[in-house]
C-alpha cells in the first residue's frame, strides 16, 4: 500500500525529500545578459550581469551568496527562481529540467520556489491587512478560502512568532523586524522548499538582525527549507551558511564550507573582505587590512583576463590574459585564481617531498 503524502501547515502536499548528498537546486553555467544603449543614444551593449556561474543548494542547507553592490548576487537570485531569463546555462530543480520553463510551469514551481525581499517596507501593500497579505498566496493558488484560510494564516503567524491578533492590522503598524516576520510567513504560506533571501537583513538594526537569523535558522531545522542567503555582510553569513560563494562583478571567485572559507580564504578578493569585517572581540587578533585601490570595473567593458586583476596586490602577468577557471584547491573549497593555485600546487608538492 501506497505511504499517504506529508502535508504541512497550509494543507499543501510535500514532495519527498530530496536524498542526502544530491542538490536540491543545481545551477550550472548560468549567464544572465542585458541589452543597455550608450549614453548618446547609440547602438546597443550587452552588459554580461551574470557571466558562466555555477551554484548548488542542498536540501536543508544554506548557500550564502556575498559581493560588492553590483556584482550580480540580486541578478542570479532572481534567475534562480524564474524571475529573470537566462541567457545561457542549465537550471535543475530537485532533478527536473527548468531552465526552459514556461510561464504556467513556473507558476507551479512557485509553490516549491520563493523569495524574501530586501525591503520589508516596500515589499508589503500598504492598503492590506497583514492577514490578506499573508493569505494571498493561498488564494491565488485555490488552496484556501474563508475558516481554514484564517486558521492556516493564524498558524503562519504563530511560526514567526507574532500575535495572531497581529493580522488585524495594516503593515504602516509594525516595525522593520515585524514586518520582515510578515514577508517570512508570506514566503512560508505555500510551504517551498527553495527560498532565495534577498538581503533580508540589511535594513534592519544589528540587534533585529539577529532575531531575523535566529527565526530563519530555526525554520529550517523544523521544516527542511534550503536558503539561496544573499548578503554583502560576511558576519552574517557566517551565521547562517553551510557554504559560501563570493562574486566579483558577475563571476564567483571562491566557494566553499563555511569553515573552510573563513579560516583559510584563498582568493585576494576574499581576504580583502574578510579584512575589512568588524571584530567584535577585542582579544581576538583581527588579519592585516587589505586596502583595495580604485573602484569595481564597469559590467559593459570587463577587464580581459580575471576581472579582480585591475584591483588584486598580488596579480601576475598572466592574471591580465587568461580567466581562471573555479577549481577544487583544497576538500570542499575552490578558487579561481592563478596566484592561489600556484601557492596550494607549491605547498602540496612541497609536504610530498
Amino acid at each position: 500500500m501506497n505511504a499517504m503524502p506529508a502535508t504541512g501547515w497550509s494543507g499543501v502536499t510535500s514532495a519527498p525529500p530530496v536524498p542526502a548528498g544530491r542538490p536540491l537546486l543545481n545551477a550550472t553555467g548560468v549567464t544572465v545578459e542585458y541589452k543597455v544603449r550608450s549614453r548618446g543614444g547609440g547602438h546597443k551593449r550587452t552588459v554580461s550581469a551574470v557571466d558562466h556561474v555555477d551554484l548548488a543548494v542542498t536540501q536543508g542547507q544554506t548557500l550564502g551568496l556575498v559581493g560588492e553592490s553590483g556584482c550580480g548576487k540580486t541578478t542570479i537570485g532572481r534567475a534562480l527562481i524564474g524571475r529573470v531569463p537566462l541567457s545561457a546555462g542549465r537550471l535543475e530543480f530537485d532533478g527536473r529540467d527548468v531552465t526552459h520553463a514556461g510561464r504556467r510551469e513556473w507558476r507551479e514551481l512557485h509553490r516549491e520556489i520563493q523569495l524574501i525581499f530586501q525591503n520589508p517596507y516596500a515589499s508589503m501593500n500598504p492598503r492590506m491587512r497583514v492577514r490578506d497579505i499573508i493569505g494571498e498566496p493561498l488564494r491565488v493558488h485555490g488552496i484556501a478560502r474563508g475558516d481554514v484560510l484564517r486558521k492556516q494564516v493564524d498558524e503562519l503567524l504563530d511560526m514567526v512568532r507574532l500575535p495572531r491578533r497581529a493580522g488585524d492590522r495594516y503593515p504602516h503598524a509594525f516595525s522593520g523586524g515585524q514586518r520582515q516576520r510578515v514577508v517570512i510567513a508570506r514566503a512560508l504560506a505555500l510551504k517551498p522548499r527553495f527560498v532565495v533571501a534577498d538581503e533580508p537583513v540589511s535594513a534592519l538594526d544589528v540587534s533585529i538582525q539577529a532575531q531575523i537569523i535566529g527565526l530563519m535558522q530555526d525554520l529550517q531545522r523544523d521544516l527542511g527549507i534550503s536558503y539561496l542567503f544573499i548578503a554583502h555582510n560576511l558576519a552574517v553569513v557566517k551565521h547562517i551558511a553551510h557554504r559560501v560563494a563570493v562574486m566579483y562583478l558577475g563571476h564567483v571567485v571562491e566557494l566553499g564550507d563555511k569553515d573552510s572559507l573563513y579560516r583559510q580564504p584563498l582568493h585576494p578578493y576574499t581576504q580583502a573582505l574578510l579584512s575589512a569585517a568588524p571584530v567584535p572581540d577585542p582579544t581576538v587578533k583581527r588579519p592585516e587590512r587589505i586596502i583595495l585601490s580604485g573602484d569595481p570595473p564597469s559590467a559593459i567593458a570587463p577587464p580581459s583576463g580575471c576581472r579582480f586583476h585591475t584591483r588584486c596586490p598580488v596579480a601576475i602577468e598572466r592574471c591580465a590574459t587568461e580567466t581562471p577557471p573555479l577549481v577544487e584547491l583544497l576538500p570542499g573549497h575552490q578558487a579561481a585564481c592563478w596566484v592561489a593555485q600556484a601557492k596550494v600546487s607549491s605547498a602540496k608538492g612541497g609536504a610530498t617531498a
